[in-house]
Formats: C-alpha cells, structure tokens, sequence
C-alpha cells in the first residue's frame, strides 16, 4: 500500500472500534440510499438530480467522518 494512503488507512484499520463504527455508517448509508429509492419508486417521483444529490450528500458526509477520524 502507497503510504500516503497508510495515513488515511490505518487509525481505522488500527482500531476494532472505529471499524465497527465505519461499518454501521456504511451499512446505514446503503440503508438510506435503498430505501429513498424504494419510496421514490413507489410514489414514481425518481429523478436523477435528486439522486445525484443524495448521493453527493453521502459521499460528503463518509469523507467528513474519515477526515474526523484521521483528524483524532
């Protein structure tokens, strides 16, 4: 592995309890992002720029919390 990714890397990948947390952010992200799916197919309101932007908030939100963890 490149070390500058062993920077990002590893205070999650040296903490159980940080990998547990980053499970359960990424396993409500999926949750989230299935289920607004899910309800905008049911009331057929999908359209891509809200997905888009769902998912932009998404991503943002992981990279806040990688960056916080890093950070500590």
């Amino acid at each position: 592995m490149p070390q500058y990714l062993d920077v990002f890397i590893s205070p999650i990948s040296d903490n159980p309890t940080a990998q547990v947390l980053m499970v359960a952010l990424l396993i409500s992200i999926a949750m989230d992002v299935i289920l607004g799916i899910t309800g905008a197919a049911l009331r057929h309101e999908i359209r891509s720029h809200k997905m888009r932007e769902g998912l932009m908030h998404k991503i943002s939100e992981l990279a806040l919390v990688l960056a916080a963890d890093v950070l500590d």
